[in-house]
């Protein structure tokens, strides 16, 4: 009787082990998931900028063709 109660405790022992590794592990892969996001935000954020400051001068450009075509017809 002793030999199976040490056997469940052991067994028992040995589940929660594996159940305490296998939290770690998720919570690590999802800690660095996060950090990964945060680091494409920021990236997207940038092109973003990026991109209306190309809008920006492209549009300056059409401005300016626009006006130097009303000046030839002037």
């Amino acid at each position: 009787m002793d030999t199976i109660r040490k056997n469940l405790f052991l067994s028992g022992a040995g589940a929660l082990g594996i159940f305490s590794i296998v939290l770690f592990i998720k919570y690590l892969l999802h800690h660095h998931d996060g950090i990964k996001f945060e680091a494409a935000g920021k990236g997207i954020d940038e092109k973003l900028h990026e991109s209306m400051v190309a809008l920006d001068k492209a549009t300056a450009n059409v401005q300016q063709i626009f006006e130097h075509i009303k000046h030839l017809k002037s």
